[in-house]
Formats: C-alpha cells, structure tokens, sequence
C-alpha cells in the first residue's frame, strides 16, 4: 500500500511523493465527471437521475451516491429535520467527518 510504503532516503521519499500526487490525480481524473453529473441533475426527480441515490441508511448529511467504487455524500441539511440549521453546517460536518477519517488513517499507517 502507498502509504505503508517506506521512505527513508530522499529519493524514495520524492518517489513515494510523486505516487502520492499521480494517485490524487486519477482520482480526482475519475471522480469530478461522476460529481458534475450529480450537481447538474440535482432538480430532476430521482427516477430521472443516471446516478441514483444510494438507500445507506441515515438523513444527516444528505444524499449519498454509490457508483464505480466511489461513496458520494452531498451534504446539505434535510428540510423536514434541520439537523444541522442549515446546508452550511451540514457542509462543515461532513468535511470533519472526511478529515477525521483521512486522520484515522494517516495513523493507523503510522
């Protein structure tokens, strides 16, 4: 795995660098056609999108979306519920959960 891959001299830590990047540049190659999609059909019923919700269980947060291996979660506040008085603050949880898990892992790694 990338991020259990040592790197004690300099070389392999520019090595290990420019993997790092060449990875979060595929993803973001394949990720942003899939989230464009999502935003512009965000008006359209459900049955209309090409991306259909993904029944994960739970309101907080949002939609969620499941397709070519990536979990969407468009964060915004659910209308009936106001979990979070707003799309803002429900945009702001989900960034923490994101950076919480990114930290779990950086450790886990370590």
């Amino acid at each position: 795995m990338l991020l259990e891959r040592p790197s004690v001299t300099p070389e392999e830590a520019k090595q290990r660098q420019r993997d790092i990047n060449r990875l979060a540049s595929d993803f973001i190659t394949h990720a942003k056609p899939i989230v464009q999609r999502i935003v512009e059909e965000l008006d359209l019923p459900v049955n209309k999108k090409s991306i259909q919700p993904a029944m994960v269980g739970g309101v907080a947060g949002g939609e969620k979306f499941m397709t070519d291996q990536l979990f969407i979660k468009f964060a915004k506040d659910d209308i009936q519920l106001k979990l979070y008085n707003g799309d803002e603050w429900a945009q702001k949880a989900a960034m923490h959960e994101v950076c919480c898990q990114f930290q779990h892992k950086v450790l886990t790694f370590s």
